[in-house]
């Protein structure tokens, strides 16, 4: 399954919709789209406006794939999931935000970490990504620093208990 999220930011993100839209059309993989505000009703995909974060959660758990707009938090909880993941950044050129911070900081996570995302800006790109990532199963082991103090924390109060 793969699961496509664009966040809740005001703007649509029909460039991504769409394009996700014709790839379903052309494959067998489950596609599950959460669109925020875009207009484009998918006719290929299950899809939802807005959904809970127990939904996200669980979304993001059965996914094979995920790709999911420029937002850091999304990506990053996707990645300390294990996931494999797929960065279409919101641009300023197509109205989808207000500047290309999404694309800068997205590409900045890969200067400066091992994270390696795939950033996709020309949307004729996300299908060949897409079957990159599909025919090439990787999953991460990051671990989430909240888990680590969490547990460093844990550690100490038994010691003293």
């Amino acid at each position: 399954m793969i699961f496509v999220t664009v966040g809740t930011h005001e703007q649509g993100f029909d460039r991504l919709i769409k394009e996700v839209d014709n790839i379903a059309e052309k494959t067998n993989e489950h596609i599950i789209v959460q669109k925020g505000y875009t207009k484009y009703d998918p006719k290929h995909c299950s899809s939802y406006d807005l959904i809970s974060n127990d939904k996200m959660n669980k979304y993001m758990q059965d996914a094979d794939l995920i790709i999911t707009h420029g937002g850091p938090s999304t990506y990053m909880a996707a990645l300390s999931a294990g996931k494999q993941v797929i960065v279409v950044p919101r641009l300023s050129q197509f109205n989808e935000h207000v500047n290309d911070h999404q694309l800068e900081f997205a590409q900045k996570i890969n200067e400066v970490s091992d994270y390696n995302l795939t950033i996709v800006t020309d949307i004729h790109e996300l299908e060949t990504a897409i079957q990159q990532k599909l025919n090439n199963p990787y999953k991460t082991d990051i671990v989430s620093n909240t888990h680590k103090f969490n547990t460093m924390f844990q550690n100490i109060l038994e010691r003293y208990l």
